[in-house]
């Protein structure tokens, strides 16, 4: 039950400046096992820069990170990636390749033969290949973009790129995923997909999620607590009805989206 147990992640105090400009203002949250948490607010709420100092790409001035516990700030992308916490991006960054070759540089962190392991123990290495193409091909499957998979990603939709970035995110079999604005530019109806896609990654693969999004809609069926931010602090979190309800969410975010 959320919030009886330790979180798997705990956010604390954090503050993060640029010059004058304040990104996070002893901002605080917890995520649980299990739990798909939603962080939701305008544009320049300070969510993008949470996750950047969740992932080791940002070190706040102040405050703390915990992965069960365990104080990760400090720590580069690649590290934490190796403690379980993968992520996408707002903007779509895959690699000029194919969807395969995405995916497979997301199993680079799973790999445990170097180059120089590779010129000696050959057998080795084409057995190691071989295992993380057929975990390549799984996602794929799982994700159902399969018939894509020796195309360029550079030709294809954005609703079939954004698949290729999840992708890349879960063959790092993460504990933790951040997913970052996981729908922009996409309709409805490509939404609705990749909500389905969400929630089975939370069911089947057994991740915890935090998500990003601007659309209160598409996260009020998903989540089971979500957090409003603005000014890189937090206005409220709870249950998605008891946040959409709330006076301040009301008039700092929701009345303008309504």
């Amino acid at each position: 039950m959320v919030g009886v147990e330790a979180p798997l992640l705990s956010v604390r105090d954090l503050t993060l400046r640029f010059g004058g400009n304040i990104a996070l203002n002893g901002l605080s949250v917890e995520l649980y096992e299990g739990e798909l948490l939603s962080i939701v607010g305008p544009n320049g709420a300070g969510k993008t820069s949470l996750f950047n100092c969740i992932s080791g790409v940002y070190r706040p001035e102040r405050g703390d990170v915990l992965l069960e516990g365990r104080s990760v700030i400090g720590l580069p992308p690649y590290q934490l990636a190796r403690l379980g916490v993968s992520r996408t991006f707002q903007s779509v960054e895959l690699f000029s390749m194919s969807v395969v070759q995405n995916i497979l540089v997301g199993r680079q962190v799973k790999m445990k033969s170097g180059l120089l392991r590779a010129s000696i123990f050959a057998g080795f290495t084409a057995r190691e290949e071989r295992h993380q193409r057929r975990r390549a091909e799984e996602i794929l499957d799982f994700l159902e973009i399969g018939r894509y998979r020796h195309d360029d990603v550079e030709h294809l939709p954005l609703g079939v790129q954004k698949r290729v970035e999840m992708g890349r995110a879960l063959a790092l079999e993460p504990r933790l995923l951040l997913l970052d604005e996981p729908t922009a530019g996409m309709n409805r109806a490509e939404k609705e997909d990749i909500a389905r896609i969400i929630l089975r990654i939370r069911r089947e693969l057994g991740i915890s999620l935090a998500l990003i999004e601007h659309d209160m809609r598409f996260v009020m069926d998903l989540s089971d607590r979500v957090c409003v931010m603005n000014f890189g602090e937090e206005l409220a979190t709870g249950a998605p009805k008891d946040v959409a309800n709330n006076e301040q969410v009301i008039r700092a975010y929701l009345g303008d989206h309504a």
